[in-house]
Formats: C-alpha cells, structure tokens, sequence
C-alpha cells in the first residue's frame, strides 16, 4: 500500500508547509523540489506555528504532484483574499476621515492584535503606511508612535522569520554540496549562488 503524504502545517501567504512523508517530516518550499524540501523536527513546526502564521493542518494525497497542486492553489487563493480584504488609501480616507482617535486607535490595534500574528505582514504594512498619509493621524503624536512602532514590528517579524527559514536553506546546501561546505563558509556560498542565480553565470569562482 502506498505511504500517504501529508500536509501538517501550512503558510499558504508564502507557499510553505510543513509535510510528513514515509513517516518522515520535512518543511518544504519553493520550488517543491528536492533542493526544497528539508528534513526537520516537530519542534520546528510548533516555532512555526507559535511565531510565523503557520497553521496546523491534516491534508492527505497519494502523490507529490497532487500535494504541490494543492499548496499553489492555497497561495493563489491567499493572495487573492489578501486584495479583497485590504481596502484602497480612497476607501481608508473616506471611513476614517472624520473618526474620532478612539476609533483609529481600535483600527490600528487589529492590524496589531490580528494581522501581525496570523502573519499576514504585507496587509498590516500596507493599511498602516495608507493610514499614515491622514493628516489627522501625522498630527497625533500618539497615533503616529502606534503606526510606527506597528511598522517596526513587521520589520522584525521579516527579519526573524527569514532567520528563522534560513537554517533550512543551509542544511540544504550542506546537504547538497558536501565537499564545498566543508571548503568555504556556508553563508558566502548561499551568496554566490544568489549572484549566478541573477547573472546568469555558469560557472562561479568562489575567490575572496
């Protein structure tokens, strides 16, 4: 009988998941294939879970290709829901214009209470950056400090969360090019593959 792969964990915003495979776990990312997909512990999913807006899942297929087909189809489906619920600068203007700062407040505190831990970082950037070209809100110091510090607090999260999703990159290079991770620190070769992966070049030479 043909082992089931499963979906455990989910962040459909940026098409990651963390899946179980032959009673293996793995976090797996684009492009969905070997060189995306790393072997990881459940200590790994629940950080995921607690700090970066994954979500626990139980999604069951009989092949790969149908697992892929499906985390596509929910990133798609994220980011077309991310562009309905996110109102325009016009449609900002014209509710919260004449709203007291009591009610600014509140609309900023769920871009902080909700946006931000469900991980939806792009949306909570954007409405606080439109609600920051208010005049009324420019003028109030204390409207003005809570929009900013939301602003820093989705720069950290980016921040943590692309740390947090390197170790996985570097154990697939480790992985992956054994005989030059030994060579050259890890970090420089993530780098110069970055390089040839924008320029185009072939064959790189790892010089100082």
């Amino acid at each position: 009988m043909k082992q089931e792969i499963k979906i455990i964990a989910l962040d459909a915003r940026d098409g990651l998941a963390f899946i179980e495979d032959s009673k293996q776990l793995f976090f797996l990312r684009p492009p969905y294939d070997v060189a995306g997909k790393t072997p990881c512990h459940a200590d790994d999913i629940e950080e995921a879970v607690i700090k970066y807006g994954f979500r626990r899942a139980d999604y069951s297929f009989n092949h790969y290709s149908e697992l892929i087909r499906f985390i596509k189809n929910e990133y798609n489906q994220a980011a077309a829901d991310d562009g309905v619920k996110v109102p325009t600068t016009e449609e900002l203007t014209a509710l919260l214009d004449s709203a007291s700062e009591n009610v600014i407040i509140r609309f900023l505190q769920r871009i902080d209470d909700e946006l931000i831990p469900g991980g939806n970082i792009d949306a909570a950037e954007s409405l606080t950056r439109d609600l920051m070209k208010l005049e009324k809100l420019r003028e109030n110091k204390v409207l003005l400090d809570r929009s900013l510090d939301i602003l820093f607090k989705c720069m950290d999260y980016r921040k943590k969360k692309n740390a947090w999703e390197k170790k996985f990159r570097v154990l697939d290079f480790r992985k992956k090019y054994i005989y030059v991770g030994k060579k050259y620190p890890i970090d420089r070769v993530i780098e110069k593959t970055r390089i040839i992966q924008q320029r185009g070049i072939l064959f790189p030479i790892l010089s100082h």
